[in-house]
């Protein structure tokens, strides 16, 4: 079960129709919860009060082993996901929220953070890089800078106003 509280305050909800989500879930400012429920399935949406849930992302198995890690970009249309899968597809997506489609921004070995100064911090062969973002265009832009080497994957990265904080496995 997934559970709920605003940070301003309040009771707890739990949400019984998403009974699992191990592969990360982000709660959209509009109400809408993005969730990775297990391998093999791509990321679905439910509403927080209720509904269907439905895909917003294409699982291939093809080529695809797991969806996970959404996060919702600030315009609360567009989110990340990170993909495990052929070299040509695992890395970091950017899939729509109204479920038309992603785009595979860069190679990457676990899910990306987008930091709100416009750039996007990601592991690739253990080391942690950086590389400017547009949100408009949903594009990378400039050359990947390296923040820090020695950083293995399953590493979680967060940050806030100019800061990076990750802990280790």
């Amino acid at each position: 079960r997934l559970t709920l509280i605003d940070i301003s305050g309040g009771t707890p909800r739990t949400l019984p129709h998403i009974a699992l989500a191990p592969l990360g879930a982000a709660w959209g400012e509009d109400g809408t919860i993005l969730f990775s429920a297990s391998p093999g399935t791509p990321i679905q949406r439910v509403r927080v009060d209720g509904g269907g849930i439905s895909a917003v992302t294409k699982f291939d198995a093809a080529v695809h082993q797991s969806h996970s890690a959404p996060q919702f970009l600030p315009d609360g249309q567009y989110f990340l996901f990170f993909v495990r899968g052929t070299p040509e597809t695992q890395g970091i997506h950017v899939g729509r929220l109204d479920g038309g489609g992603s785009t595979r921004l860069l190679d990457a070995s676990a899910a990306a953070v987008y930091e709100g100064g416009r750039q996007l911090l990601f592991i690739r062969d253990d080391q942690l890089w950086a590389q400017q973002f547009d949100l408009k265009q949903l594009a990378l832009t400039g050359e990947p800078v390296l923040v820090a080497g020695d950083v293995p994957v399953g590493t979680v990265l967060s940050t806030s106003s100019r800061t990076i904080a990750y802990r280790t496995p």
